[in-house]
């Protein structure tokens, strides 16, 4: 699983984005945990081809096994020596810290004046990657609501020396002609990495439609005749979630597969298209947690109760949910740019440049 879009020189399939979405919705289906991990770190795999030259993504992937980790937030600080950077700092949210083979950070670059900014007067942020050996996992810093099987703790990097080839300017637009990286996997860099979430919160919905399915064929609620299913408010819940996940998944499809048809012809994307990418994947996420709520609503007790999967969904929907590459709030950022308005959403920017 942690292979789907690594380069075939190193074993890995570079699989068709709409398949691997397919997976991933399969995985969160089962566990939305399990799905996040695979799916987020397969998005890292083709950003690591992409924003690093050839030779040091291939070590960071040298593994075609394991996946590649790490967080952006808050920034650390790199400052420039001879050969590379010295970097240090401590991010969030390193899903499969624990086994990664490698761990990313972001990091502003300090010189002797402060931070340092490129030509749009913005500071230069810096992805920088370290073997996982080099790097502290902090046990126990993550502490939330739901995903609580992601393993998403803290990462530290204290003075770490890291060199040039190992790092990369986050907004990098260029890509490769030749090589393991030339592939349209790795020119749809960062893309692939906002896309990752779509399918978690639609295997969640499905989990949702599943239980509620089976919930309504058993269930009388107290203190009435009727089964749950002859209820015409369950009925129509269960309507609403199959159109509501039909149709996210079928726009998170086609988006992706747009930009990957263009990308496989040699033709950069339309605004349209990779607008279309990060909608559909937002709408696609958002289903998760509007499918479980509608359905808390109808299953009454067995919504709460510990050793049923109904509050699992709950938690692990409204977490997944608040995912910053694809929460609800990107809906803004997308407005901003049809609208004619200049966006703050970084990546959305980054990726309509490449």
């Amino acid at each position: 699983m942690f292979s789907l879009w690594k380069p075939r020189a190193l074993g890995g399939y570079e699989t068709h984005p709409v398949i691997a979405l397919k997976v991933f919705e399969a995985l969160s289906r089962i566990d939305a945990s399990v799905g996040w991990a695979v799916a987020n770190q397969d998005g890292l795999d083709a950003m690591t081809g992409a924003v690093l030259d050839a030779s040091g993504a291939l070590e960071i992937l040298a593994d075609q096994r394991l996946p590649v980790s790490g967080g952006s937030f808050p920034p650390g600080v790199a400052r420039p020596v001879e050969g590379g950077y010295v970097v240090s700092g401590r991010w969030s949210f390193s899903s499969t810290c624990h086994y990664a083979q490698a761990l990313i950070g972001l990091a502003l670059i300090h010189g002797d004046d402060g931070v340092v900014k490129g030509a749009d007067d913005l500071p230069v942020r810096l992805l920088v990657f370290s073997k996982s050996e080099d790097v502290k996992v902090v046990e126990g810093s993550w502490r939330t609501l739901g995903m609580r099987g992601s393993g998403s703790n803290d990462i530290v990097m204290e003075d770490l020396f890291i060199p040039d080839r190992h790092t990369g300017v986050m907004g990098r637009t260029g890509t490769a002609s030749t090589g393991p990286f030339s592939g349209p996997i790795y020119a749809l860099t960062p893309w692939l990495s906002v896309a990752t979430s779509g399918p978690i919160g639609l295997g969640i919905a499905e989990a949702a439609i599943a239980a509620l399915t089976e919930v309504a064929t058993t269930k009388t609620p107290n203190y009435t005749m009727r089964m749950l299913r002859d209820r015409d408010n369950t009925q129509a819940v269960m309507g609403r979630s199959r159109a509501i996940v039909n149709g996210a998944r079928a726009y998170l499809h086609q988006s992706i597969g747009a930009v990957f048809a263009a990308r496989s012809a040699g033709r950069k994307p339309t605004e349209s298209e990779h607008l279309d990418v990060q909608l559909s994947t937002s709408a696609a996420l958002e289903a998760g947690p509007r499918v479980v709520h509608m359905v808390h609503e109808v299953v009454g007790s067995s919504g709460f109760q510990e050793g049923l999967q109904f509050q699992q969904l709950l938690r692990d929907s409204h977490t997944i949910g608040q995912n910053t590459f694809a929460s609800v709030v990107r809906y803004e950022a997308c407005g901003q740019v049809l609208l004619g308005m200049p966006t703050d959403w970084g990546i959305l920017a980054w990726g309509l440049a490449r």
